[in-house]
């Protein structure tokens, strides 16, 4: 008798939204490979993996005196910079206030990647939840952001954003998801 082998498959866990679809995911189970991620940062663009200061052989006290000096970027803003992948480095937070985020910051974010992908006529953008890894965002709260500004600002570009979720959330995200609307 042949043996019958089965092989496990992932449930699919996307939604279609308008031209687009949003497909949610952990890290590690990508169900692309991005045109674009977004880094959640700051306005002096230090909490994430791109910094415009990278070690050099000036001196403390000059190295200091330029970062003070930098221009800052405003909270809401979307930074690209090139690249493969390109990154889109998405300003939630301003690190002299408390708390450091706030939810306008967030959802100004969330347009101006939409932008900046249709800009850019990127199909493929991978978007972590932003506010919820340096600040105290819920992720419930951070869904209702999304889903209202996939509601209002989807056009045919980017194609496909990948919710970055951790391990295990897909099925509640996208539960939450349709049920904003979705």
């Amino acid at each position: 008798m042949a043996s019958l082998h089965l092989a496990w498959q992932r449930p699919d866990y996307s939604l279609p939204v308008g031209q687009l679809t949003l497909c949610v995911a952990p890290e590690r189970l990508a169900p692309f490979i991005p045109d674009a991620e977004v880094v959640e940062e700051d306005t002096s663009l230090v909490l994430g993996d791109y910094h415009p200061f990278r070690p050099s052989d000036e001196s403390a006290t000059r190295l200091v005196k330029r970062m003070v000096e930098a221009p800052r970027v405003l909270p809401g803003q979307v930074l690209v910079r090139p690249g493969r992948p390109v990154r889109l480095l998405a300003v939630v937070h301003d690190l002299d206030r408390e708390p450091t985020w706030r939810e306008p910051w967030i959802y100004n974010a969330l347009v101006a990647v939409l932008h900046e992908a249709a800009e850019l006529r990127l199909n493929r953008v991978a978007l972590p939840l932003l506010g919820t890894r340096h600040g105290r965002l819920t992720l419930e709260r951070f869904l209702e952001l999304l889903a209202e500004v996939l509601q209002e600002h989807v056009g045919p570009w980017p194609r496909q954003v990948w919710l970055v979720v951790p391990p295990g959330a897909e099925a509640e995200c996208i539960g939450r998801l349709q049920g904003h609307g979705l």
